[in-house]
């Protein structure tokens, strides 16, 4: 499971000394158009490749503008999630090599 934390490695750390920040209309829309681009992206399979417009990258665009997005961090989990059941399909196909690229690709 360890190698599944690059997933989550780049999200900002609000730090307790900062005060949390109001999100501006325009801040507000482009993280809610993140999360519509990120849930088509997984409607179209499209998980964490191509980078630029897979649904990991989105959401952590979403979670840079708004760290609080409960929505763009539940749509990582559902990332890493996914490639968590494919990687124990492989492994439980004895597939070691498969199991290990798809911790890596989440």
């Amino acid at each position: 499971m360890l190698l599944l934390s690059s997933a989550c490695e780049t999200l900002p750390k609000p730090s307790s000394a900062e005060p949390a920040r109001s999100l501006s209309a325009a801040e507000k829309r482009e993280v809610q158009a993140l999360i519509y681009a990120a849930e088509d992206a997984m409607a179209n399979s499209h998980l964490s490749f191509p980078d630029d417009g897979s649904a990991l990258n989105l959401y952590r665009q979403a979670l840079r503008l708004d760290p609080k997005s409960a929505h763009a961090q539940r749509g990582l989990e559902n990332i890493i999630e996914h490639f968590v059941a494919l990687a124990l399909k492989a492994a439980k196909r004895d597939d070691i090599a498969s199991a290990r690229r798809l911790l890596n690709r989440g």
